[in-house]
């Protein structure tokens, strides 16, 4: 990986570019099988593909900003972006498991030249203005973004039962390279979006803050695919996205808000069958209250509301909308310093969801991987030591998430997990003005736990424990 930048700094100006690039060849791992209801009993670093199964490739990045000051109170940004990913994998893709007898039926897979660019130019002007005694401060601006996905040459072999969960023998199955298919290969997706966008936080008096604002958004998805390609989508349409809030401040401590808020994310195509998703449009409300103990320790709560239409939902490789899920719950945070060498951070959420629409039959099933409870809870604390000793951070905690569902039918579950991390850090003067030090260690205590599923072929098995080693010195 390579990873430069530049920035420059005047009076009334700022600038700065960067550029990354990374180049990998990884192992591609789909994870385990569901068998009765559970994750296999295999050991957790058994895999169900084959030596060969890897994906290999770069990515590209560059990122560019320009800040004008206009006067003392409004400034212009212009902001560019530009990514690209290009990689090829290969990999015997588990189809089935009979939980009967542990038979396993896969299938050698393969797709060459996947290329996605993704282009993103905003240009918008901030500032304060003043009308009829009270503060405005405004944003108003313009956005484009042009999204390509294309994948070149698409192999498919044939199911193949050759192989039980519970005794692996590895090298029977190979990709073969006659098998490529030429109706799915070229696949082509392409969206471009442009929204225009105006925010205003009118300030009535030193309690009563009103957020209004707006979006417009116009955007066109055209795709396809084959040998000889076959347009599937060509379709452009115009949608309004608003927002509104209100915060008033009960005391100088303590502060209630409320807000609205719609947002559109234009869906890309299944790349199973090709099928185009409709776009995806939410409506979200939250109301709640964030309270700050001292200078140093606050507490926030909500609860909030979400409706989203046409959420992608994924099980075993095939890609769907369903038509109308909600969301709703109450998150609490809190976060400072419990005492001058102790400092917490703390979070809870409970989150219900439920299929609200759906043409596949799953109204009131639970959303996949959503968990109903989930928390964390890290400690911190200076150490106290001599000058000669530097200083030294000690810290650590753990993370919780609730049993979730694991496919859209509802039809199996994860259970829930706790993982502990912990890092220890050191700062000296004997390099430079300042070398930290700090070792980390992620899953302290190697448990084994499944954190997300797409279906019941492809459950994720949670990362075991890693150890790190960062430095980094100021001179």
């Amino acid at each position: 990986m390579v990873a430069p930048s530049l920035r420059w700094e005047g009076n009334d100006s700022r600038a700065q570019i960067s550029y990354e690039y990374r180049d990998y060849d990884l192992d591609l791992d789909r994870g385990t099988v569901i068998v009765d209801g559970e994750p296999a009993k295999v050991p957790n670093d058994r895999r169900f593909d084959e030596p060969w199964s890897r994906v290999f490739g770069h990515d590209e990045a560059v990122t560019a900003w320009w800040e004008q000051d206009i006067n003392d109170d409004w400034s212009t940004r212009l902001t560019y972006g530009w990514n690209r990913r290009q990689y090829s994998d290969g990999q015997p893709r588990v189809l089935r498991v009979n939980e009967d007898t542990g038979a396993l039926t896969r299938r050698a897979d393969a797709n060459y030249g996947f290329d996605r660019r993704v282009q993103y130019t905003a240009w918008d002007t901030t500032g304060t203005a003043t009308l009829a005694g009270m503060r405005h401060d405004l944003t108003v601006g313009i956005d484009h973004e042009r999204r390509r996905d294309y994948v070149g040459d698409v192999y498919r072999g044939s199911a193949v039962t050759d192989q039980n969960i519970y005794d692996m023998s590895y090298g029977g199955l190979n990709l073969d390279s006659d098998r490529l298919n030429t109706s799915r290969s070229n696949r082509l997706d392409e969206i471009n979006t442009t929204g225009v966008y105006l925010n205003d936080r009118w300030h009535f008096n030193d309690r009563w803050t009103l957020g209004l604002g707006g979006r417009y958004t116009h955007y066109e998805q055209f795709g396809g695919r084959g040998r000889p390609f076959v347009t599937a989508t060509d379709i452009s349409d115009d949608i309004f996205l608003p927002s509104v809030s209100l915060l008033h401040r009960l005391t100088p401590e303590t502060s209630v808000y409320a807000s609205y808020s719609e947002a559109f994310v234009p869906n890309g195509a299944d790349s199973d069958t090709g099928k185009t998703l409709d776009p995806e449009h939410s409506m979200g409300s939250e109301i709640g209250i964030k309270h700050l103990w001292n200078d140093q320790f606050s507490l926030a709560a909500a609860l909030f509301d979400i409706r989203k239409e046409n959420v992608a939902v994924s099980d075993n490789g095939v890609t769907r909308t369903v038509g109308e899920a909600g969301a709703q719950g109450v998150e609490l945070t809190v976060s400072g310093q419990l005492t001058d060498q102790l400092s917490l951070l703390g979070a809870y959420a409970y989150t219900d969801t439920e299929v609200l629409k759906d043409t596949e039959g799953t109204e009131g099933n639970r959303l996949t991987n959503a968990a109903r409870h989930t928390a964390s809870l890290y400690l911190a604390h200076d150490l106290n030591t001599g000058p000669e000793m530097g200083n030294w951070r000690l810290g650590g905690g753990v993370r919780y998430v609730g049993e979730r569902e694991g496919d859209a039918n509802n039809s199996f579950q994860l259970d829930a997990y706790t993982v502990a991390d912990a890092f220890i850090g050191w700062d000296t003067p004997w390099l430079g003005d300042n070398l930290h030090l700090q070792l980390n260690a992620k899953n302290l205590f190697d448990t084994t736990y499944y954190p997300s599923s797409g279906g019941s072929t492809r459950v994720v098995v949670g990362d075991p424990l890693e150890v790190s080693l960062q430095a980094s010195v100021k001179f």
